[in-house]
């Protein structure tokens, strides 16, 4: 991306540079966006087999319904922010390849947009696979803590339901009090962790 400033400068339009700028900030920041995310994926796994843990606990068909219900959310919330992106990268796509440009002015050593139609439409969809993958990139950087935060929330209100119907059906043993409450405190230390 950045070779096209050095070897392709002169044949810029002020569209193009202005694209080529956007992508160039936005590859910016998704390498450090990468950068900070790296060191955090130990923890992420980590937690999503605490998580999975407490899903075991959740036995009672309410729980399971809330759970079921969040994963339909993180679905939701997947497919809009799919949409979202997509579209992006792909309306840029075709209005750069129907004006005669390409659609963030990656340089291509072996293409030369400028030599016909063909090299164009060539060249464009090069770029709309190179920036899709960048894009999809993106998508799932931004993604993942949203989704996370779903998770969490519910776990947390889960628990909290648990923990208020402590004590509270008086055919369970003494026993089976007790394990619920050892239940309630491990969750709420692998919440913590």
């Amino acid at each position: 991306m950045f070779g096209s400033y050095i070897i392709d400068f002169e044949g810029f339009t002020p569209g193009d540079f202005l694209t080529s700028v956007q992508a160039a900030f936005n590859a910016t920041c998704l390498a450090l966006k990468v950068v900070v995310m790296l060191p955090q994926l130990q923890r992420f796994e980590r937690a999503k087999e605490m998580l999975d843990v407490i899903d075991r606990r959740c036995v009672r068909h309410e729980d399971r319904v809330e759970v079921h219900r969040c994963v339909i959310l993180c679905n939701y919330t997947f497919m809009v922010y799919q949409c979202v992106y997509s579209s992006y990268a792909t309306s840029t796509y075709l209005t750069s390849a129907f004006t005669g440009s390409t659609p963030w002015g990656i340089y291509l050593p072996f293409v030369d947009y400028r030599d016909g139609t063909r090299s164009l439409w060539v060249a464009a969809t090069a770029e709309y696979f190179i920036g899709g993958a960048a894009v999809f990139s993106d998508q799932m950087i931004d993604l993942f803590p949203v989704i996370f935060g779903f998770l969490l929330r519910t776990h947390l209100k889960l628990l909290t339901e648990r923990v208020e119907r402590l004590r509270t059906a008086e055919q369970e043993s003494e026993d089976k009090r007790h394990e619920e409450l050892v239940n309630c405190v491990k969750d709420h230390k692998l919440l913590l962790e």
